[in-house]
């Protein structure tokens, strides 16, 4: 990050959001990656896609992902918890603002805390994708 402090503060904290939550390692990923897409952040998007694969996404989850955000996205591959974190991820990548009715339902499967934690998540990797974008920080593979 060419600033320590800044380097120091962003492992700490990003570390904490990874491995101290108790939000299941699937919908984090989910939201991660669906965060890279719509924010075109080819290099977070490569970094966790491996993460939502071990956490148990398959290959058509993986591939409509990539549609997140488009007409072409087709979510019935997804649980009905997954499409909901998928809604509320893009609700806050787009429009900051979500739903009171999508997070009523999302609390039906999700406890507070995790509810908490997916919002954090999903804010908190908007952070990394507009930083990667912003420096130019792109995957070898694009």
């Amino acid at each position: 990050l060419h600033s320590p402090v800044l380097a120091e503060g962003w492992n700490f904290f990003f570390q904490k959001l990874r491995e101290e939550t108790i939000l299941p390692a699937k919908l984090r990923e989910m939201a991660i990656c669906v965060v890279a897409v719509i924010n075109e952040a080819s290099y977070e998007f490569e970094a966790h896609a491996p993460l939502l694969r071990e956490a148990g996404a398959n290959d058509e989850q993986l591939e409509k992902i990539h549609k997140v955000g488009t007409a072409k996205f087709e979510p019935e591959c997804f649980s009905s918890i997954e499409r909901d974190v998928i809604k509320l991820t893009v609700q806050i990548t787009k429009d900051i603002k979500v739903s009171k009715v999508l997070k009523d339902r999302l609390l039906i499967e999700l406890d507070e805390r995790q509810l908490v934690e997916l919002i954090a998540i999903s804010s908190s990797y908007n952070l990394v994708s507009r930083f990667l974008v912003a420096t130019d920080v792109i995957s070898e593979e694009t």
